[in-house]
């Protein structure tokens, strides 16, 4: 693991795919297309490289503390998610894996032709075994962003329990972050080919299949 920078994380030591299609950002906490510093590092990266940007979201039914009242939550911004993304000019993918018979470890496959991954860096919950997952699996390099605040979180030498012991350290720092977020507009947008053909092909939905074009 090396700290790139305040907010980003290289989690594992490989090269990138020069052969990568595009680039991959996993979102898993931070659901949401503006003030999103994982977003917008994907879309730095993307732009660097010239390639077009995919937004994959996953549910799946298995894991600890799920319930109806978490995914209804998740479902009803997926359509929100999917027009704004389609309006930036980035692919978004949602999968829902609905029972045993369910495609499994469909990110992994989205990854193999991308040039790398960035992820989301969330220090609770399932993420940080999803994430060591992904590096054990993944050739490519993978990112984790840190979008939880304002403040991020490398700026605090070590865990805090307590309202009163972390608030003073955030009102010193505020002052440094409390400015407007600058979003990133993509480069190459992505407009994907509506061919029932094609999508009949993927194994479980048409997540990547489409065409770049420069603006």
């Amino acid at each position: 693991m090396k700290q790139i920078s305040e907010r980003v994380q290289l989690l594992n030591d490989k090269s990138a795919n020069n052969d990568g299609e595009y680039i991959l950002y996993w979102m898993q906490m931070f659901k949401r297309t503006t003030h999103n510093h994982a977003l917008k590092f994907a879309i730095e990266q993307a732009n660097e490289r010239r390639l077009p940007l995919i937004v994959y979201e996953g549910l799946k039914f298995y894991y600890p503390w799920a319930s109806d009242r978490f995914h209804t939550y998740i479902l009803e911004g997926v359509e929100e998610k999917r027009r704004e993304f389609k309006k930036l000019g980035i692919k978004y993918v949602f999968y829902l894996q609905k029972n045993d018979e369910s495609p499994k470890q469909t990110v992994a496959k989205i990854a193999k032709d991308a040039a790398l991954i960035v992820t989301d860096d969330f220090p609770c919950f399932i993420i940080p075994d999803h994430n060591k997952a992904m590096v054990r699996r993944a050739e490519i390099p993978v990112y984790a962003v840190d979008s939880n605040g304002v403040i991020p979180m490398s700026r605090f030498e070590k865990e805090e329990f307590a309202a009163r012991t972390i608030r003073p350290k955030i009102k010193k720092l505020l002052p440094d972050y409390f400015v407007k977020f600058k979003e990133e507009k993509i480069i190459i947008k992505f407009f994907p080919r509506q061919s029932r053909e094609e999508l009949n092909r993927k194994i479980f939905f048409p997540y990547f299949r489409g065409r770049a074009t420069r603006n």
